[in-house]
């Protein structure tokens, strides 16, 4: 009788305990979900979350337009070697891509094997604050950009496309820099592209930082 009694008053109680609340998170992906009380979820909106280099999260639409939330990183400033937010300008850049292209030579005398050419092509996308109060525009040279890797070893900028980037506010710019040569695979860590301050106006210099295992490999005939 007594385990009866207290079977019913246990069942009571959990009838009177409230289903938890639907919870809202952000997917690793950066997308809005709902973990509803009855164990099923839902996405909340197409739109997607990303953190800048210095914590500041930004909410990206389903229709290119990107936004400040207004929040910071609940992990505070967020270190991202390949890219990089300055302030002073409104100006987000980042490292998009690394390729290391190879062009096959003529074999020289005595030779089995053909000469080969590489170089090392840094992509770099620049964006400019929706906030920003004007226009920046920007004229590049090779003396501009330097390029190292991990094992000391610096690389000529052969060539900055385009020479002279213009963004509006809320827009985004692509530069190229060539560098003449390619790191040891078997040994090189990470390449480095370093923008100079008096580009951007920027305090000091922005050094973006790539693994050699995220670099692309391109065999191409010639260098275009």
């Amino acid at each position: 009788m007594r385990v009866l009694l207290s079977t019913v008053l246990l069942f009571s109680l959990l009838l009177q305990t409230p289903l938890q609340a639907a919870e809202q998170i952000v997917s690793d992906d950066g997308r809005e979900v709902q973990l509803n009380a009855d164990g099923s979820w839902e996405y909340k909106s197409t739109d997607r979350f990303a953190t800048t280099a210095d914590g500041r999260r930004v909410r990206l639409s389903a229709d290119g337009q990107w936004a400040y939330t207004g929040e910071k990183s609940a992990a505070g400033q967020k270190v991202v070697s390949d890219q990089k937010y300055i302030d002073e300008q409104s100006l987000d850049i980042v490292l998009s891509d690394v390729v290391i292209e190879t062009v096959k030579g003529k074999k020289a005398p005595g030779s089995k094997n053909p000469r080969k050419k590489t170089r090392s092509v840094f992509y770099l996308t620049v964006n400019l604050d929706k906030s920003a109060e004007a226009d920046l525009s920007a004229t590049l040279n090779t003396r501009d950009f330097t390029v190292e890797d991990t094992d000391g070893r610096n690389y000529p900028v052969t060539a900055v496309e385009p020479d002279l980037v213009s963004i509006k506010p809320a827009g985004e710019a692509q530069i190229t820099v060539y560098a003449d040569g390619s790191p040891h695979w078997w040994t090189t860590k990470s390449m480095t592209v370093t923008v100079n301050k008096t580009v951007f106006a920027s305090n000091k210099a922005i050094s973006l930082s790539r693994p050699l295992a995220e670099a692309k490999k391109k065999q191409s005939d010639s260098f275009e």
